[in-house]
């Protein structure tokens, strides 16, 4: 005596359940990429620049670098957070032009 399990559903398999990650994990992803580029930029950009003797060396206590990087990691919040604004405002009328085609009452006949 062999147990099978049931088969699955026809609706199961022909839907995939999309998973979506929560918005703490995202926004935590973005909070990495933004403290990493800015550092990369205030620090190592500016460490490169004064071993090539591309700038002069700042006077002692008058380190510019933590000011850049709060200014970057600024400037790519403020990038990052109206490319958003334009992935989501253009996806929605993708979308929205998608759901009136789907609507149509005379499709284009072949």
């Amino acid at each position: 005596m062999s147990i099978t399990p049931d088969p699955p559903e026809a609706e199961d398999s022909a839907v995939p359940k999309r998973v979506v990650p929560p918005l703490a994990v995202i926004l935590g992803l973005l909070a990495g990429a933004v403290t990493l580029f800015s550092y990369l930029g205030a620090y190592a950009v500016s460490n490169m620049l004064l071993q090539a003797q591309f700038i002069n060396h700042w006077p002692p206590g008058t380190d510019p670098r933590p000011k850049w990087m709060l200014a970057l990691a600024a400037g790519l919040t403020l990038l990052l957070g109206a490319l958003a604004v334009v992935v989501r405002a253009s996806t929605g009328k993708t979308m929205a032009h998608l759901d009136r085609l789907e609507h149509q009452e005379n499709p284009i006949e072949e």
